[in-house]
Formats: C-alpha cells, sequence, structure tokens
C-alpha cells in the first residue's frame, strides 16, 4: 500500500514535470519558430546609429543593437554624450516592443536599477529600410517632466 502511495507521488511529480517541459518547448521554441514562418514585415534586425549636437553644443553618440523575433523587437542602445565643457556621460538603455505596418513601437528604461527613467521611442521604417525616423520622449529627472524630441538613426552596413 507504502509503495502505490509512493509510486503515485513520484508519477504525479514526474507527469507534472514532463508537462511543463513541453510547455516551455512550446512557449519558447515551436511558437516563436511559428511566428517567424508566418512574418512577413521588413526586418530591421542589426546595429543603427545615430549621431546629433544640441543647442547647448552637447554631442550625443547613439547605437541602437536590434534583435527582431517576427514583430517583437528586443533593444539595447548605447549613449555617449560629450558636453562642451568636455564632460562624457555614458548611458545603457534596454527597450522592448514591437513593429506593425513599418511603424516601431518601444519603451525601454536604463539598466542601471538607480537612475529613474522611462523612455520611449516611435519610429517608421523610411528610405527602403535604410533609415529609422520618429520621435523619442523620456522621463526628464533635471526638468521633472517629459520631454521628447525629434529622432533618427540609419542602419549601419
Amino acid at each position: 500500500m507504502e509503495s502505490n502511495i509512493i509510486l503515485g507521488i513520484v508519477s504525479g511529480i514526474l507527469t507534472s514535470l514532463l508537462i511543463y517541459i513541453i510547455i516551455i518547448i512550446f512557449n519558447k521554441i515551436i511558437i516563436p519558430w511559428y511566428q517567424k514562418m508566418i512574418y512577413i514585415g521588413i526586418d530591421i534586425s542589426g546595429e543603427w546609429v545615430n549621431t546629433h549636437t544640441t543647442p547647448s553644443g552637447t554631442v550625443t553618440n547613439e547605437i541602437l543593437y536590434i534583435k527582431q523575433k517576427a514583430s517583437k523587437i528586443e533593444c539595447v542602445c548605447t549613449k555617449h554624450k560629450k558636453r562642451k565643457n568636455g564632460k562624457e556621460e555614458f548611458s545603457t538603455l534596454k527597450f522592448s516592443g514591437e513593429i506593425e505596418d513599418s511603424i516601431i513601437a518601444l519603451i525601454g528604461k536604463n539598466i542601471r536599477k538607480d537612475i529613474l527613467g522611462k523612455n520611449t521611442l516611435l519610429l517608421k521604417v523610411v528610405n527602403g529600410g535604410k533609415r529609422l525616423e520618429g520621435c523619442a520622449s523620456w522621463f526628464s529627472v533635471t526638468k521633472s517632466d517629459i520631454d521628447y524630441h525629434s529622432i533618427f538613426y540609419d542602419k549601419k552596413i
């Protein structure tokens, strides 16, 4: 009798574990593979760069490293700011979002947990897939308000 109870418990645990593994395989491998197979939109994976100068003289270099799986996008943005007084700042942001009908919507945050902020990018694929144009918005700690500006990124070849 005790061996039947133990056998029932062990088989229940093994069955649960097997079902869990099947669910993970289905969600992590089969569904992304299927979505990639049926996705017919543009692929924007790769490096995208932007360099711009603010009216105050700060030069900012940004690089977007985009990974795309069907319509889902993961992106890391590295920023290097060089102020007019010579002071330099580096930051890294992590974005996630999606692309639909060549419109990209990304929401991100700084990877450092000790820095407050939320960022968004709303971009459109233009110039035959060689440029992303749109608007960036973020919470400005210095102004304690939402700030924004137009932005573009060119595909690094």
